[in-house]
């Protein structure tokens, strides 16, 4: 009964994500080439390197897990971009975000992923707070009942 739950509250989730407006400007937007091999500045380690939705799907299945890429979801925290993947056939929330962006949904959930692992979703029915992890540029959601939690957060956690 909790796993059937649990899984319309996700679906729930995942579905209300999708009916987000999008809100990002269209100059912030580049295209995948760009994306692959952007950084925030060159020449200092201790900047944050931007990874690509390719980036987390390789490690994925470099571990042996199975990856499929869903749904688009777009606007309700800020982000440039966003998928559904189905993670060894249960779905997670995988988004890119402008750490330059100075849109404010985007600054505030960007500082809150850093500072307590969880941010706000702007959803048409109203803001929610959820699990949010964030490694340089990428976001991963809706991962806190996947059967195999620990080891996305892991292999997230790792991203080089």
């Amino acid at each position: 009964m909790k796993k059937i739950l649990s899984g319309i509250i996700i679906s729930v989730l995942i579905i209300s994500m999708v009916g987000c407006t999008n809100k990002t400007s269209t100059d912030t937007k580049k295209t995948d080439a760009t994306k692959a091999t952007d950084t925030t500045k060159t020449g200092d380690s201790s900047e944050a390197k931007n990874f690509t939705f390719d980036t987390f799907v390789d490690a994925l299945k470099k571990e042996g897990l199975k990856v499929e890429k869903g749904e688009a979801m777009a606007g309700c925290i800020g982000e440039k971009d966003g998928f559904a993947y189905k993670i060894n056939g249960t779905d997670i929330g995988v988004y890119t975000m402008d750490l330059k962006s100075k849109q404010p949904v985007a600054v505030n959930n960007i500082k809150m992923a850093k500072e307590s692992e969880k941010m706000k979703l702007d959803l048409q029915s109203g803001p929610v707070e959820v699990d949010a992890i964030i490694n340089n540029n990428l976001v991963i959601m809706d991962y806190g009942k996947h059967p195999d939690k620990d080891k996305i957060v892991k292999i997230f956690k790792d991203l080089k």
